[in-house]
């Protein structure tokens, strides 16, 4: 599929080709695409490739003052691997997190100098949207993750997350027809997020 391709070319080698991928994106905007509609749906965000717009807002704290980013998210979910790529309005890498599902190894390059301060903030940030984007797609039992509210059809509206010292809360609205959520908002101890799925292929 033309995004996988994009994303495999983009993690060889980002800065050369940031610019390739940020057309495909916005071309790509509004586009939905379900290719294997009767696979059996274990997550809320089925393995594909998403399209984020995205606010992170990190708080003040100490000598450090309140920051508001926004930039195009890109995230890549399969079976082994996750990776997201956040880029800005105008084309270029600002950080891309990779993790192996095999191994948890998480790493991470960030290309934006005015971001390299808040790495540690970057990675909690990645550490809470990982357990989004892993997100049974119905209720159960966690000592974790708490659904507090939920819609009609059972699709989570309300999740609270407690997972190792880490807590933030999970918002979910405006649910398409193949029921991925279109607005969805992160609120965590030390940065609060808005995310909008703009596009996806899964």
């Amino acid at each position: 599929m033309q995004y996988f391709a994009m994303c495999s070319s983009l993690m060889r080698r980002p800065l050369l080709l940031s610019f390739l991928f940020l057309l495909a994106a916005c071309s790509s905007t509004g586009y939905k695409k379900v290719t294997h509609p009767d696979l059996e749906r274990k997550t809320l965000f089925p393995n594909g490739v998403y399209q984020h717009d995205i606010q992170l807002t990190i708080p003040s704290q100490a000598e450090l003052a309140e920051k508001d980013f926004h930039f195009n998210g890109v995230v890549k979910i399969s079976s082994d691997a996750i990776v997201v790529v956040a880029l800005s309005p105008f084309g270029t890498t600002l950080f891309k997190i990779a993790e192996d599902r095999i191994t948890h190894k998480i790493s991470d390059e960030i290309y934006m100098m005015q971001m390299r301060k808040f790495e540690p903030k970057l990675l909690e940030y990645y550490s809470v949207l990982r357990e989004l984007l892993v997100l049974r797609g119905h209720e159960e039992v966690s000592t974790e993750l708490v659904w507090k509210e939920t819609s009609p059809e059972g699709l989570p509206i309300r999740v609270e997350l407690a997972h190792d010292q880490i807590e933030a809360v999970f918002k979910f609205s405006k649910y398409d027809k193949n029921k991925i959520p279109e607005e969805i908002t992160i609120e965590g101890e030390h940065f609060n997020v808005k995310i909008k799925v703009v596009g996806y292929e899964i």
